[in-house]
C-alpha cells in the first residue's frame, strides 16, 4: 500500500504547540507495491509518481482539486495542499521479470526515463517515460536492490557489484563493473560522485569524470581507480541514502536506528565527512530529505521509515525530531519514501 502524508509547513511548525501532523489518504491502493519515486515536473504541473510493482511499473498522477480540505483549516477556509486524490495513468512490465518482485526503482529527472530492478530474474528493466519499454539489463551477480541515475548513466547493483551502463542512441551500453567488499543496499549520485553503502557499515566513494575527451572504457577506468572507502559512524548495516535539496547534503539510515548527515564536498585526508548524527530508533530502511517549500536551500526535513511502521521527521540541520508518526500502513515496514513535493513525502510498505 501507499499512502501521502501532507507534513506541509503549519503541520510541521504546529509541533511546537504539541499538534500532530494527519496521515491523509492519497487513494492509492497498490498490492505488491515494492518502492516509490518521484517524476520530474514543472512548477505548475501536478505531482506524479513511479511505484514499482509486481513486475514492472504503475504511474500515478494527483489530481489538483483546491476545494480539499486539509485539516488545516483557518476561519473554516480550506487550505491548498495540491490535490491529494491520485489516478493511475499507466501501469506496465517486463515479461522477463515475472514471478521476480522488484526492490527498487529510480527516475532520470532529465528524461523520466524510469528503472526498476529485480529479485530472482537478477535483472533491471528500463522504461520510457511514456512507459514503453526500452531495454532489460541482466547478468548481475544477485537481488538488484539499488539503482540510480546520473547524466546520461545507469548505476545498477547486485551483491557487492555496481554495474555502470551508459546511454548511446537510445540504447544502454553495458561499461563494467564496480566492486567493493560486501554486498551493497543502497546508491546515490550527487554532483560528479557516486555513493554506495551496504553490510559493512562502510560508506563507498566514486569520482564521475567528464564523459568529453574520454572514450568509454577510459571514463569507466578513471572511475574505477577513483575508489573512497571509509568507515562510517553506524553500527550496523546501510540500508538508504539520499541527498538533500540543496545537493550539498548526504543522509545515510541503518539497521542500527542512527540518522547520519555527510556532506557531500569533503576533504578526504582530515575524514571530515560527517557533519551530524542523530538516534532515531528501531530499525531504519529508508530516508528522504524534503522541504516545505520545494526550495533547494540548506533547511527542510528529513523523513525516515522504520521496520515497525513509524514515519519519524527531523530536522535537517539540527536533526531533531518534530514529529513520531506511527502504524503507518497497518505497522508493516516503510520500505520507501518519495519527496511529492509542497511540504509532503508518500511512503510505500511491504511485510
Amino acid at each position: 500500500a501507499v499512502a501521502a502524508l501532507p507534513t506541509v509547513a503549519t503541520a510541521l511548525c504546529a509541533m511546537s504547540s504539541s499538534a500532530d501532523p494527519s496521515i491523509r489518504d492519497s487513494g492509492i491502493k497498490v498490492l505488491g507495491a515494492r518502492a516509490a519515486v518521484s517524476l520530474p515536473r514543472r512548477h505548475d504541473s501536478p505531482s506524479r509518481l513511479a511505484i514499482a510493482v509486481g513486475a514492472g511499473v504503475e504511474w500515478w498522477e494527483e489530481d489538483l482539486c483546491p476545494c480539499v480540505q486539509s485539516g488545516n483549516e483557518k476561519d473554516n477556509q480550506g487550505v491548498d495542499e495540491g490535490g491529494g486524490y491520485w489516478r493511475r495513468i499507466c501501469a506496465v512490465q517486463d515479461p522477463a521479470l515475472k514471478g521476480s518482485p522488484v526492490f527498487s526503482i529510480a527516475a532520470d529527472d532529465a528524461s523520466g526515463t524510469v528503472a526498476v530492478g529485480g529479485g530472482t530474474a537478477r535483472a533491471t528493466s528500463v522504461f520510457g517515460s511514456d512507459g514503453s519499454l526500452i531495454a532489460t539489463l541482466s547478468g548481475h551477480t544477485g537481488w538488484v536492490r539499488a539503482v540510480t541515475f546520473y547524466e546520461h548513466h545507469l548505476f545498477t547493483v547486485g551483491c557487492q557489484f555496481v554495474k555502470v551502463w551508459r546511454r548511446t542512441h537510445q540504447k544502454w551500453i553495458f561499461l563494467g563493473d564496480l566492486k567493493v567488499h560486501g554486498d551493497i543496499l543502497a546508491i546515490c549520485a550527487v554532483g560528479s560522485m557516486l555513493f554506495a553503502a551496504g553490510v559493512t557499515a562502510q560508506l563507498h566513494r566514486w569520482q564521475l569524470p567528464p564523459v568529453d575527451g574520454l572514450r568509454p572504457k577510459a571514463w569507466f577506468q578513471k572511475m574505477q581507480r577513483s575508489l573512497q572507502s571509509r568507515p562510517s559512524s553506524h553500527k550496523d548495516r546501510i540500508t538508504a541514502l539520499a541527498v538533500s535539496p540543496c545537493m550539498q547534503r548526504l543522509f545515510s539510515v541503518g539497521h542500527d536506528g542512527i540518522l547520519q548527515r555527510h556532506t557531500v564536498f569533503y576533504d578526504a585526508e582530515n575524514n571530515a565527512a560527517i557533519a551530524a548524527s542523530a538516534p532515531v530508533g528501531a530499525r531504519l530502511l529508508s530516508v528522504e530529505p524534503f522541504s516545505d517549500d520545494n526550495g533547494a536551500g540548506d533547511g527542510g526535513f528529513v523523513a525516515c521509515g522504520s521496520d515497525e511502521g513509524s514515519l519519524h521527521v527531523l530536522d535537517a540541520t539540527s536533526l531533531q525530531q518534530v514529529a513520531v508518526l506511527r502504524g503507518l500502513h497497518g505497522g508493516g515496514a516503510v520500505s520507501s519514501v518519495c519527496n511529492i513535493g509542497k511540504g509532503r513525502v508518500a511512503t510505500v510498505s511491504w511485510p
